[in-house]
């Protein structure tokens, strides 16, 4: 939710804005991956 966030701020800031999305995106891609990992991690010890 906070990286949807961050991505809305990105785009209103325009030309400003781009670095900012760039690394939003990269901050959603590794909670992703944590996301998957963790439920791995509760799956297997299960």
């Amino acid at each position: 939710m906070q990286a949807m966030n961050a991505r809305v701020s990105a785009a209103r800031a325009g030309e400003h804005g781009r670095e900012f999305s760039v690394i939003t995106q990269v901050l959603a891609d590794i909670i992703k991956e944590m996301d998957q990992l963790v439920r791995h991690l509760v799956n297997s010890r299960q």
